[in-house]
């Protein structure tokens, strides 16, 4: 996950947040998900607070439990 992944940009919903992340987990591409399943998916502990999504604007991978749509999947 240290090479940048500047080959994934979010899908946009019209506004400027993105609609879907691109996640990793142990260094392993999980793929494009949408938030909605995201948000889903940690609560039922198909994805973990420490897995990873590539933030685009810092060109960066960041845990899960940072992105502010995902910080508290059950709010």
């Amino acid at each position: 996950m240290e090479k940048l992944m500047t080959e994934y940009f979010p899908v946009t919903n019209g506004d400027s947040e993105p609609s879907v992340i691109h996640v990793a987990r142990n260094g392993t591409d999980l793929g494009n998900i949408k938030l909605t399943e995201a948000r889903a998916w940690l609560l039922s502990g198909e994805l973990t607070r420490t897995d990873h999504y590539f933030n685009p604007e810092l060109q960066q991978w960041r845990m899960l439990d940072s992105h502010p749509d995902l910080a508290d999947p059950a709010g």
